[in-house]
């Protein structure tokens, strides 16, 4: 039979597991959620200046359009409608073009890191 001293060893043993498991769970989170954070803030940052670029390449393409054209409103009007025709490209297959691929994206990374994770 088991003897009482050694049930509570046992049971305290037991409590000493759970809070290192707890533990380890919460530096494993915070870990992910770190590592997510510097991910968004990168994009950001990464986005930001792109949209810089776009920008002075537009006022660029718009100014050169223009000088070609001897008409300011034809070379600035063709640049907007090229964005135009992208963004109803990028609406009418949005789902194909930007929501599949970031959905799938979003799985890989999760079942990625539970692989690594794997005992």
């Amino acid at each position: 039979m088991v003897n009482r001293e050694e049930l509570n060893e046992l049971i305290e043993e037991f409590k000493h597991f759970l809070e290192a498991r707890l533990d380890l769970f919460k530096l494993k989170m915070a870990e992910e959620s770190t590592a997510t954070f510097a991910k968004i803030m990168a994009a950001f940052v990464l986005g930001g200046f792109f949209l810089l670029f776009l920008i002075s390449l537009s006022f660029f393409l718009g100014m050169a359009l223009s000088i070609m054209l001897d008409n300011y409103i034809m070379g600035f009007g063709l640049v907007s409608l090229v964005y135009f025709l992208l963004f109803a490209v990028l609406f009418i297959f949005r789902k194909a073009l930007i929501i599949n691929p970031l959905q799938n994206s979003a799985i890989k990374s999760i079942f990625k890191d539970e692989e690594k994770n794997d005992y």
